[in-house]
């Protein structure tokens, strides 16, 4: 439902929404965009402010990130479980 709510932006070309943690709540929301070609990024503000009304204030995302490529399945569906596993591995130096 998130997801398809940060769709009906108009920079957004794909988007994967994982949870976070999150101190208050225990998880939150986060998105994950590709970028349509020549479109700008945007806040998170923004993001929010679009999203306020289409889903509840729970389900607002808290943060954002851009991505050149969202990680895909064998069958090139959007993996979330694909991406839960990357930001789960410690970043390397």
């Amino acid at each position: 439902m998130i997801e398809q709510a940060i769709y009906t932006h108009t920079s957004v070309h794909e988007v994967i929404v994982i949870g976070i943690p999150d101190d208050y709540r225990g998880e939150a929301a986060k998105a994950f965009i590709k970028l349509r070609a020549d479109a700008k990024p945007f806040t998170i503000e923004e993001l929010r402010a679009l999203l306020t009304g289409k889903l509840g204030k729970h389900e607002l995302p808290v943060a954002l990130e851009f991505v050149e490529e969202l990680p895909r399945t064998s069958v090139g569906k959007l993996s979330h479980q694909e991406l839960r596993n990357q930001v789960a591995k410690p970043q390397t130096a």
